[in-house]
């Protein structure tokens, strides 16, 4: 398993793997989902450098994962935190190391950048309580909740 920072050509790596996980979210499915606006934020975390796309490869380096996050400063202080946009590994390719690598190279590219905390939220309602055991046992403890209120009916189930 090999991580790595998205390169050229690896736009529509991203944006396959994040209609995927649109597909998979019981969250998400039923919002349109735009790959122009994936591509836009693929190549807008390629460029800027306080914003990083990472791709998990297997051994035959097919993609089967991907991790996206900014390093932003907090609203109250000039202090900064990573927080992610989106963290997904296929279905089969869960277990194996493809997300805690990624979660580990992320924590790397954290503390390069000199942030306090990394931050992720658990949004997709796509195995809640095995995405928050795996995030334990990576060093995360729960530091808030996420509450909805739908707008639009379908939006969130």
């Amino acid at each position: 398993m090999n991580v790595r920072e998205i390169g050229e050509g690896d736009e529509l790596v991203i944006v396959n793997l994040s209609r995927l996980m649109h597909a998979e979210a019981p969250a998400y499915r039923h919002i349109l989902f735009e790959p122009e606006k994936v591509a836009h934020w693929t190549r807008f975390c390629a460029s800027d450098p306080d914003w990083i796309c990472l791709l998990a490869e297997n051994d035959a380096s097919a993609p089967v994962g991907f991790c996206a996050a900014g390093c932003v400063p907090m609203v109250f202080s000039s202090e900064r935190t990573v927080d992610d946009l989106g963290l997904y590994v296929l279905p089969e390719y869960r277990g194996s190391s493809a997300a805690a690598r990624l979660v580990d190279y992320l924590r790397e590219w954290a503390k390069a950048k000199g942030a306090i905390a990394m931050r992720f939220g658990l949004t997709t309602r796509v195995n809640d309580q095995q995405a928050t055991s795996f995030l334990h046992r990576m060093g995360f403890e729960a530091g808030g909740v996420i509450m909805i209120h739908p707008l639009v009916p379908e939006t969130v189930r």
